[in-house]
């Protein structure tokens, strides 16, 4: 627990702490070799072009969110939802590096926003939620919750189904139609056979 809180904390400094410092210094460097005025205006259009990419990135996974949930309520549970979203966050983290200022933040948002080398990013991110996936998992099945969360449809586990019957009691007992606005009333037997 405390090399976790170390790792973190050593992460935290080198990106918040010295990165900045460095990519201020690359900036003074190639502003003395090209001039201020075409770094500054380098890094307005970088910023401009990321925040562009950013949203359009946005939109474009929203309204493919919305059609895949148009025919059923919630969130999608296709297969490659999951590939879809890791892409998706790549992107966006190349559109957030290409915001801030600075030549390694550069690097990083071109790895990032271009398909073939976005693979490596998006592989690397991959592995790390099936790490924490997997945690979770661990974590819920020593609570004693069936099927953990990082099953599938149709793997072991996944879940214990209920049998059960819909009763449509009508609430006001006159009426043989019951409103549509009221809860549906579930009965059924568990059985720890």
């Amino acid at each position: 627990m405390i090399r976790l809180g170390r790792r973190r904390l050593a992460i935290g400094l080198l990106l918040f702490v010295v990165l900045p410092i460095v990519e201020i210094w690359l900036l003074v460097l190639l502003g003395q070799q090209i001039g201020a005025l075409p770094v500054l205006a380098g890094v307005v259009v970088e910023g401009i072009i990321g925040s562009w990419l950013i949203r359009r990135r946005w939109r474009t996974a929203w309204q493919s969110l919305q059609e895949a949930s148009a025919g059923g309520i919630g969130v999608p549970r296709s297969e490659d939802a999951l590939p879809n979203a890791l892409d998706t966050a790549v992107f966006v983290a190349g559109g957030i590096a290409l915001i801030f200022p600075g030549m390694i933040t550069d690097v990083i948002a071109l790895i990032c926003l271009i398909p073939f080398t976005r693979r490596l990013p998006k592989a690397l991110l991959g592995r790390l939620v099936d790490r924490q996936l997997a945690g979770l998992d661990d974590l819920a099945t020593r609570n004693g919750m069936p099927g953990g969360f990082g099953r599938r449809r149709g793997e072991p586990g996944y879940g214990d189904v209920i049998e059960g019957e819909v009763v449509d009691e009508p609430s006001d007992g006159n009426s043989s139609r019951r409103n549509p606005d009221e809860p549906v009333v579930i009965r059924g037997e568990i059985d720890d056979s």
